[in-house]
């Protein structure tokens, strides 16, 4: 994302008021995602969406899960075609329930994902539109991790810049958003209290204190991930980056 952050969440479903068809299709889909199947899940909320097109679970989840295929993409050009379809969905449940923090959150991420594929002038300008998504998200949704885990991220990403990121900012935007290494240890460490399972969230919050050299907490997080068990799709090679990080931090 901006400056090269990720996230792979964990799937948490939106109330639901749909047919049992659908509700079927819906649960299928979550199964698949949450069994590292991708793609077969984003196959199946484009069949609900064919049936049903203002349905918001589809809408947003399969959001999500275009920013997360693109991500993987080698061709730069497929790439971007995801993030727009993942933004266009976003848009798109937010139109029909502008109230959906999962729909700001899913446009928060698509948003975050397109920074990949433009310049540093526009990503600053996405940073801030991820930020006024991230927060709409996080006001209606406080209890889904992945939004806290995506804002501390990004706090931890912008207080972090370069000097030269920093100049970059300064001629092509006006100016770097406000961010701070202390709202980004609350907000990684809120994601980990909520979900205490992920990986990535672990992963995510020890990259944080090892920003900031603060080694005996990295290596403790780094430690408490090898005692995790896998459960998506990239957690055996976060897992293998927490390997290498701990041996680091012990050289």
């Amino acid at each position: 994302m901006l400056f090269g952050f990720i996230t792979e969440t964990a799937y948490t479903q939106a109330p639901r008021q749909v047919n049992s068809v659908i509700e079927n299709q819906l649960d299928i889909a979550n199964e698949l995602h949450m069994t590292g199947q991708e793609q077969k899940s984003l196959n199946i909320y484009e069949d609900v969406l064919s049936r049903d097109p203002d349905n918001i679970d589809a809408l947003w989840n399969g959001s999500v899960l275009h920013s997360k295929i693109g991500y993987r993409q080698e061709d730069r050009q497929v790439m971007r075609e995801h993030y727009e379809t993942a933004k266009r969905l976003a848009d798109r449940a937010l139109e029909h329930n502008s109230d959906s923090g999962y729909a700001y959150y899913a446009k928060a991420v698509a948003i975050g994902r397109m920074t990949e594929v433009i310049g540093i002038g526009g990503k600053i300008d996405a940073s801030k539109q991820i930020e006024i998504n991230i927060e709409k998200a996080a006001e209606r949704i406080p209890d889904f991790a992945p939004v806290w885990h995506l804002y501390g991220v990004w706090h931890s990403d912008i207080a972090n810049l370069g000097t030269v990121a920093k100049t970059a900012v300064g001629l092509f935007s006006g100016g770097i958003p406000d961010a701070s290494n202390e709202k980004a240890e609350e907000y990684l460490n809120r994601a980990v209290s909520l979900d205490q399972t992920s990986i990535l969230f672990h992963l995510d919050l020890a990259k944080h204190y090892r920003k900031l050299e603060q080694h005996q907490e990295a290596a403790e997080l780094f430690e408490k991930i090898l005692t995790l068990e896998p459960h998506m799709k990239d957690d055996p090679g976060y897992i293998k980056q927490a390997e290498r990080m701990l041996r680091e931090t012990h050289s």
